[in-house]
């Protein structure tokens, strides 16, 4: 099954669909899935799964490429449409328009909801899967709804939206959490549900992320920092981060005394996440509250008091 928000493709329809092209069509549509790997707005596939349509062997992670240029090719013919889905897909997004940063501060963003431009656009930029089926959610302005889904568009909206007024150490080119993740071109990111009784964590291995999201459908997660627990929104894009630097090359992609950085200089994944913090608590002028830049500041300093062996 392919989860698409709100609504699924079953196989039965996919098959449909795949069924009734011509030849050539599919021939295009299998070359250009080898080298395609956007999704279809709003989708997700399970991980190492695999289906045989008509005696050929699909990739899950390639059937959202196939489905996404089934998709375009019956939108180019005037007559692509799924019977199934329940709210319309088949309209043209300017993806220019881009994510909303008109707020004067994160608590105002977090206010509001992902509009149907913004997730396509993150759902573009960013190949997000999920190894269970999310389950159906919804959002008001100024709400309380929280929810997995909810909780992982307003990660990237915060990384799109947070203002740096200086470029980042460990990426000199770039002043945007958004802007920087993009550009390392990751094969996916995955949440998954940790299994009662496993230990799980967050990770990161090649370039693909994975990021747990037993407890992203918690009410602390519209707000930056819940005063209660100390915990919220505003970390979101932190853990994000931080397994963003596994990924890539200068410094080491592991932790160099596992599970902490042998040193801060070093620039791995614990010393990004301590300059981060002090950033947005020091470079973001009044975006986020005095309260909010104070939990920042906390965190920097406990991180380097314990993730550093020398």
């Amino acid at each position: 099954m392919i989860y698409v928000e709100k609504f699924a493709i079953s196989d039965a329809d996919l098959k449909k669909e795949l069924e009734n092209l011509s030849d050539q069509e599919l021939k295009n549509i299998l070359n250009v899935s080898e080298t395609q790997n956007h999704a279809l707005v709003g989708e997700a596939t399970r991980r190492d799964s695999y289906r045989t349509i008509n005696g050929i062997r699909f990739s899950l992670n390639r059937v959202k490429s196939v489905t996404e240029v089934v998709y375009q090719e019956r939108l180019n013919l005037k007559k692509y449409e799924i019977e199934n889905l329940k709210q319309t897909v088949n309209q043209t997004v300017n993806i220019n328009e881009g994510i909303n940063c008109n707020f004067k501060t994160a608590s105002e963003l977090l206010k509001t909801c992902p509009t149907e431009t913004e997730i396509k656009m993150i759902r573009k930029d960013f190949n997000i899967v999920f190894d269970k089926e999310p389950v159906e959610w919804s959002c008001t302005e100024g709400g309380k709804e929280s929810s997995v889904m909810l909780s992982m568009y307003n990660t990237f909206r915060l990384m799109k939206c947070t203002p740096f007024d200086k470029n980042f150490l460990w990426a000199p080119k770039y002043n945007n959490m958004y802007s920087w993740m993009k550009s390392l071109e990751l094969t996916q990111i995955e949440y998954f549900m940790c299994k009662p009784g496993d230990e799980c964590s967050n990770a990161a291995s090649k370039d693909i992320i994975y990021l747990e999201m037993n407890n992203l459908d918690d009410p602390i997660y519209r707000e930056i920092i819940n005063t209660n627990s100390g915990g919220g929104a505003g970390h979101l894009p932190v853990l994000m981060i931080h397994e963003s630097r596994h990924t890539i090359n200068g410094g080491y992609k592991g932790h160099t005394c596992s599970p902490n950085d042998q040193t801060l200089q070093e620039l791995g994944a614990w010393g990004v996440q301590y300059h981060l913090l002090n950033m947005l608590a020091d470079n973001t002028g009044n975006y986020f509250s005095s309260y909010e830049r104070k939990e920042f500041q906390s965190s920097a300093k406990y991180i380097l008091e314990t993730r550093f062996c020398s």
